[in-house]
């Protein structure tokens, strides 16, 4: 079939180059259409629940709310883990489901099972979050008033009113959130005192500011021929009309509004704060739709700020913060420069091997073209570029060449040799020749990668596009060299007068007495690698593992834990000091300081106590590491009352998306109470905080929140008369400033409230707050009800309907595979787990674990995928060992220089170790094949002989390409942008496994076989051969 296929191509010359010439359109233009990101979307298959219940405890929650979510939940199909936060005031359900599934779908499924849920009245309404992806904040923004004319409250208004909506209609756009400032709304302030002398109930208001702001149609009327809509428009259209809405009348008087109460304009009670650079701010954050491009989307963003600041007062406009496109740039930008690289280094490599333009310009131009047939797979399939794709061709790029190097190399030895044939001929035979070993070489490469498409969780979802790249630049370059490349060298190539160059000469000068020395040498040599091979695994044993490197995103970004029931306004105190901090002592190198108090209105899960610092940093900073580095170290000694933890902006979504939690990793301690729940995490962080590396121990204290809570007392209830329900309503209306009806102002809706004036003053206020029963006897609260101080949750966490805490570890100058260990190791030692009570490690080591189960399924079953086509190939279990045993002298150099460079063994480095093993795999096949043609052509020649000519002769294309590979991919190696830090272990692994592996290729393989075969040979017994008599053999035998 093959044959047949170079035929053809050879035949229909000019329709194959039109047909390349329409591929490369195409290629480009997908090269120019496909999104663009920083990462893959890394984010599991998961559907956000969450229920505002203003003023509600996290326990009330907790029963009332998540509890029923999380039961009806639970028996969906493709479930496989629900967890779940309950705060003040909101219950926070995500619900994880299998990869496979379609989003859409699940949105819907959840929907369905929602409305089974039975939720109280007054205790909120549960709301699908947004379809967004866990990084999905692709913009932040400020509203900036430059002249210092609006308060914040009005700023959150055109937020509101003006901004968002006119952002939420750009393409790609989910959701925009607010976040800072104050939320208007009309508080109607309720004197208690001429309640009484009115004779007038709390509830009587309430009804009364019901009963008064309400619209109604009356169908039309016909008249004079004409029809006339009948309007009822009963809505409150200033804050006169609260003032005079009428709650009875008495005496033949009417009684309103403000004959007991003071209207006026008034704040929502808040939950989260912004600081800019020690002043409050209001911003906003963009989330991008699932499946979309974040580049393109950041993009119609910055094109849409020109219409909203038209829009907006003037002196106002739109300041941008925060945009992803910023770091997708950079690390698209470090994948692309490496990739740049690697293809100027393997030119340079391929000119110095040829020294011949026209073979290079051929193996040169495969390049681009295998490329670009890569971008267009990927257009086709729905693949973006980034980091991790990019990274696939930069590894690749070096390999993509291979097979043209082989084939081309081939013809122009031939073209040399056979100058009697023509020169159809000659590119035919010599492609046809080669055509089964390059093919093989290339599927073994795509057979080797494709099972990391089944990794699953985060390795798959990180490490599949790299896969997939491979896969597809690979086979586009099989494609380009069994079609295009028979075509071009029949065009382009002629006859040299030499068929070896003045370098390749020297280094087949040097090389040959080295072979001879491993052919006599054979099972000495192959005895001494196989030890040492045996003695770099004992080695790789002991080097520290870790799940992947930490991603440099170029940024500095704190999170920062006061003590429990911190208040905002004090949150929002200390971060202003912060900021004014950074900003004395840093004026040159941080631009600006941003600071994210509590949580914004959406379904973040933030308490006050906790905030996120984000610094804008100068261009021009040397050295960004020893800035942060000096930054954390005053910070802590500045503000010794809070705890910093340094993170990054992306880094710290992807670990709370994953893991739950904010922090490389963590202990997550499961039971049911929540005292005994903090005991164990205490103990344990007592007992593992003198562990080398641990370093910022932080255990979450769900407890501490003070409360004050109110029970009613049913004997004084039923004494004067008065119902629970007006007892809550107070509590809910009057005291926690819930809406009882809103004022609509065009399409802008404020609530109204009616709340109870200094009711929170103090303790003592409330206690005093009277109430007036039917029967008209006034009653104070603590009357009627018992008000006490108590201790409880501030939030309560649940994974898979079981409560737990986390204590969150940041490992340092250590790798957290051996810090797990000994942790487990003290833990299981020194502390007592009562029945019910475990503990699960969270973050980078559960990612490992999960990767690693996987590998070990995955590379046993790579290897069957290899024999098979190897036997395949050579129809030979015996050659399929053979090459395969060249595998683990290729990845001496690989556990070596690991070693050497001190890098962990992460999942960056297996594929690293999966890309050895094609590439040793493809050296092997490329000269066992030609070893076999040899010896079919010459079978009474001495076994010796003929391995020394046939290694000889596949020197150069060997070394070739072994130096484009390793060239390709030696950018990777010193790189320094976003994301190279990612690559770094791979792009070691390789490099070291390429020298390793094209040395033993070049000595041992040969050895090797003769060691296979040496019985099974006929030729000549012990011919010996002076170089110069076996130079003119080598040249008989071309």
């Amino acid at each position: 079939m093959l044959d047949k296929l170079i035929d053809l191509s050879l035949k229909y010359r000019l329709l194959v180059i039109v047909l390349f010439i329409s591929i490369c359109a195409l290629g480009f233009r997908a090269y120019k259409n496909i999104p663009v990101d920083a990462f893959p979307d890394i984010t599991p298959k998961q559907v956000v629940i969450y229920t505002e219940s203003p003023g509600n405890s996290a326990e009330d929650i907790e029963k009332l709310i998540t509890y029923p979510i999380e039961s009806a939940m639970s028996g969906m199909a493709g479930v496989e883990m629900i967890t779940s936060n309950s705060i003040f005031g909101l219950s926070y359900v995500s619900i994880f489901f299998e990869d496979d599934m379609d989003i859409n779908f699940l949105r819907q499924l959840v929907s369905e099972r929602l409305n089974t849920v039975d939720i109280p009245n007054g205790w909120g309404k549960p709301t699908l979050g947004p379809n967004t992806t866990g990084l999905g904040q692709v913009f932040w923004y400020e509203i900036k008033d430059k002249n210092n004319q609006y308060s914040l409250q009005e700023l959150r208004e055109m937020q509101e009113y003006i901004v968002s909506p006119l952002f939420k209609s750009v393409k790609g756009v989910e959701e925009v959130i607010g976040w800072g400032g104050k939320e208007k709304q009309y508080d109607v302030l309720i004197d208690t005192k001429k309640l009484q002398s009115l004779n007038i109930t709390y509830d009587d208001v309430v009804q009364a500011l019901q009963r008064s702001n309400i619209a109604a149609g009356g169908q039309y009327l016909e008249f004079n021929k004409e029809q006339y809509l009948i309007r009822g428009a009963g809505l409150y259209k200033n804050i006169d009309d609260i003032k005079n809405s009428v709650i009875k009348s008495q005496n033949g008087q009417a009684i309103v509004i403000q004959d007991v109460a003071k209207v006026q304009i008034g704040s929502m009670p808040r939950f989260g704060a912004i600081s800019i650079d020690g002043k409050e701010a209001v911003i906003g954050m963009v989330l991008q739709r699932t499946e979309t491009n974040a580049a393109k989307v950041v993009e119609l963003l910055k094109e849409k700020i020109l219409t909203v600041n038209s829009t907006l007062p003037d002196g106002v406009e739109i300041n941008p913060i925060y945009d992803r496109s910023e770091i997708t740039l950079k690390a698209v930008n470090t994948m692309t420069s490496a990739l740049t690289s690697g293809v100027v280094l393997v030119a340079i490599v391929l000119f110095l091997f040829l020294f011949e333009l026209r073979s290079a310009f051929i193996v040169i131009l495969s390049l681009p073209v295998s490329l670009l047939i890569a971008f267009l797979l990927m257009e086709y399939f729905g693949l973006s570029a980034n980091l991790m794709s990019l990274s696939g061709l930069a590894i690749a790029v070096g390999m993509i060449v291979d097979g043209t190097i082989v084939i081309v190399e081939n013809t122009f030895r031939k073209l040399h040799d056979e100058k009697d044939k023509s020169k159809f001929e000659i590119v035919a035979e010599s492609t046809k020749e080669v055509a089964t070993p390059v093919t093989f070489a290339i599927l073994v490469i795509a057979a080797v990668f494709i099972p990391l498409l089944s990794l699953g969780g985060l390795a798959g979802k990180l490490y599949s596009p790299m896969a997939i790249n491979i896969v597809f630049v690979m086979l586009g370059s099989l494609a380009v060299a069994l079609i295009l490349v028979p075509v071009l060298t029949y065009l382009l190539l002629k006859p040299a007068k030499s068929s070896d160059n003045s370098i390749m000469k020297k280094i087949k000068h040097g090389y040959s007495p080295i072979l001879v020395f491993a052919l006599n040498n054979a099972k000495k040599l192959f005895i001494g690698i196989s030890a040492l091979f045996f003695i770099c695994v004992a080695l790789l044993s002991f080097q520290g593992r870790e799940f992947m490197p930490t991603l440099n995103e170029e940024s500095i970004m704190y999170r920062v834990v006061a003590i429990p029931g911190t208040s905002l306004s004090q949150s929002v105190e200390m971060a202003q000091e912060v900021e004014k901090y950074i900003l004395k002592e840093y004026p040159k190198e941080v631009l600006s300081v941003l600071s994210m108090m509590g949580r914004s209105e959406k379904g973040e899960t933030a308490q006050p106590n906790y905030m996120e610092v984000l610094l804008t940093l100068s261009n021009d900073i040397e050295d960004l590491e020893q800035l942060t580095n000096e930054l954390n170290e005053k910070l802590e000694k500045k503000f010794e009352y809070v705890q910093f933890v340094p993170t990054q902006p992306i880094a710290m979504r992807v670990e709370e998306l994953l893991a739950g939690v904010k922090a490389e990793l963590a202990i997550k301690v499961f039971g049911n109470d929540q005292k005994v729940l903090n005991d164990i995490a205490t103990k344990i962080q007592q007992n593992i905080s003198d562990i080398d590396g641990a370093k910022q121990l932080s255990l979450e204290s769900q407890l501490g929140q003070s409360q004050i809570k109110i029970e009613p007392d049913y004997l004084a209830l039923a004494r004067y008369g008065i119902n629970v329900d007006e007892v809550m309503s107070v509590i809910r209306n009057g005291i926690g400033e819930e809406e009882v009806t809103e004022k609509i102002e065009g399409v802008k809706r404020f609530g109204i409230v009616a709340k109870i004036e200094n009711a929170k003053k103090d303790i003592q206020s409330i206690k005093e707050l009277t109430l007036r029963s039917s029967s008209g006897a006034v009653v104070t609260l603590e009357q009627i009800s018992k008000i006490s101080i108590v201790q409880g949750p501030s939030f309560i966490k649940r994974e898979n309907l079981n409560r737990y805490m986390v204590l969150s570890i940041e490992v340092d100058g250590r790798d957290i595979a051996s810090f797990v260990k000994e942790a487990n190791e003290i833990i299981q030692e020194k502390v007592d787990m009562p029945t019910g009570y475990f503990i699960e490690w969270a973050g980078d080591f559960k990612n490992m674990q999960e990767a690693t189960q996987k590998l070990m399924i995955l590379v046993p079953l790579s290897v069957f995928l290899v024999i098979l086509l190897l036997y395949t190939a050579f129809n030979s279990l015996k050659k399929a060992l053979l090459i395969l045993l060249n595998v683990p002298f290729g990845l001496i150099g690989a556990i070596l220089a690991l070693v050497a460079s001190g890098v962990y063994l992460s999942v960056s480095a297996i594929v690293g170790f999966i890309a050895i093993f094609a590439i040793a795999i493809l050296n092997g096949i490329v000269l066992v094949s030609f070893i076999d043609e040899l010896r079919e052509k010459f079978p009474h020649v001495d076994l010796k002989t003929l391995l020394k000519d046939a290694t000889l002769l596949r020197l150069r294309p060997v070394l070739m390409t072994a130096f484009t590979t390793l060239f390709g991919i030696l950018p990777l190696l010193f790189a320094t942008g976003v994301g190279s830090e990612i690559q770094y272990p791979l792009s070691v692994v390789v490099i070291g496994g390429i020298i390793s592996s094209t040395l033993l290729t070049l000595l041992i393989l040969p050895s090797t076989y003769y060691l296979f075969y040496k019985n099974d040979h006929h030729g000549e017994e012990k011919v010996t051969v002076s170089l110069r008599a076996q130079s003119n053999y080598v040249n008989q035998t071309k």
